[in-house]
């Protein structure tokens, strides 16, 4: 329900953060009873309303072949490339027809800790190898709250 009112009050999509992925908290049978389900609902809901699913994937030592039947749900996937050892590449694969999110870790590395023309680099590099079509870049996950925006700055810089 709430879902379908912030879309229906004009919000374009929702971030999803689907959680229950870890391969410690849940087997695979127990994820495909008591949390995909719900998250299918959830997604759906979201599409049958008209809204855009940003799917982002939380957590650390995620099983990613459990979200495998998302993929028809979801605009945009996200995960932490740096926390699962997933890469964008094997997202892209997992996730026919979905652009991927992402790149860039979160809580330290470059964007965090690198310099302006550190960041710059890594941003060509993640680009180089991943190309841009159906590739929106992005953190891992939420960013410190106090990262300075000159190092959003300069990642958004070094896309051009």
């Amino acid at each position: 329900i709430l879902t379908e009112e912030a879309i229906a009050a004009g919000v374009d999509g929702i971030y999803y953060a689907a959680l229950g992925g870890e391969k410690h908290f849940y087997t695979d049978e127990e994820f495909e009873l008591y949390v995909k389900p719900y998250d299918l609902q959830v997604l759906k809901a979201i599409r049958d309303a008209g809204g855009h699913v940003f799917l982002h994937i939380c957590k650390e030592e995620i099983n990613m072949d459990r979200y495998a039947d998302y993929a028809p749900l979801a605009d945009v996937v996200n995960w932490g490339v740096y926390e699962t050892e997933f890469s964008l590449q094997e997202g892209k694969d997992l996730f026919k027809g979905s652009a991927i999110m992402g790149g860039l870790a979160t809580r330290s590395g470059v964007l965090v800790d690198g310099t302006n023309a550190e960041i710059e680099t890594a941003v060509q590099e993640v680009i180089r190898d991943f190309g841009k079509k159906g590739f929106i870049l992005g953190a891992d996950c939420t960013l410190p709250t106090e990262i300075s925006w000159e190092r959003i700055l300069a990642a958004v810089r070094a896309t051009i």
